[in-house]
């Protein structure tokens, strides 16, 4: 995914990077793109729950055939999730939205989505042993939840395949954190798109760290909503939508 940003765009970055995080993590966040790694969060310090952790691709996986497309877990930074959010629910009523998290792994963009008044919260993840810390991690979280008022307790964990997995019935807004790659992500593009036009309902795509950014960018089915840079690419983030009917023909047309 290069880009090479002028100094215009480094500027709009670092603006962005401003209004998400702040400026004590922006210093932070610049002297880490110069010399270290990301900086480490306390989100499971402080909502009494286990997240951290970055786990090699595939692990856990009970189908052999997927840990090729598979990408490392690593938890979401909260501010990220938290302007991602914000900006989704400003976008449109999330009373009319079921969440899903495609790769929900240990189950952070699960009790944050929580804190907002979607339909429901769906967490997808094919580890066995993931989706478990998941469901254990929002029963706990859940029962005494901490500095985030739950205004959706209609949440749950699904261990399955993002390809197969049973979806909510009405409209989605699908999140994605470097989940998967190659033909996985691409056949779940493929899925989502064709359920949009088959059903007319609407499907937002929130993707993070977008690695395949280019697969959505040449998908007929998709049209992009927003683009958000910030010094570590990794917290990089857009926002897609469903063509729908004619939008949709005139896509697959050109």
């Amino acid at each position: 995914m290069p880009f090479t940003p002028d100094t215009q765009e480094k500027l709009a970055i670092v603006r962005t990077n401003l209004a998400t995080f702040g400026l004590l993590r922006t210093i932070g966040d610049v002297i880490g793109y110069l010399f270290t790694g990301p900086p480490r969060d306390r989100f499971d310090r402080t909502y009494g729950v286990a997240t951290s952790g970055i786990v090699d691709a595939g692990a856990g996986f009970s189908e052999p055939a997927a840990v090729t497309d598979a990408l490392r877990y690593v938890p979401i930074s909260e501010q990220v999730m938290r302007y991602l959010l914000d900006d989704v629910t400003r976008r449109f009523d999330p009373s009319t939205l079921s969440f899903v998290d495609l790769g929900c792994g240990k189950g952070r963009a699960l009790i944050m989505a929580s804190w907002y008044p979607f339909r429901s919260v769906l967490g997808v993840e094919l580890s066995t042993h993931h989706a478990e810390l998941a469901q254990r991690n929002l029963r706990d979280y859940l029962a005494r939840p901490r500095r985030g008022t739950v205004r959706c307790d209609r949440v749950t964990v699904a261990c399955a395949n993002a390809l197969t997995c049973d979806l909510p019935d009405g409209d989605l807004v699908i999140f994605m954190y470097r989940p998967f790659k190659g033909q996985v992500f691409q056949g779940v593009l493929d899925r989502l798109a064709r359920l949009s036009a088959e059903t007319g309902r609407r499907i937002v795509i929130a993707y993070v760290c977008p690695v395949e950014q280019r697969m959505l960018e040449r998908h007929p089915g998709f049209a992009q909503l927003a683009d958000v840079r910030v010094i570590v690419d990794e917290h990089r983030w857009s926002l897609w939508e469903t063509r729908r009917g004619p939008a949709l023909v005139a896509a697959e047309a050109s």
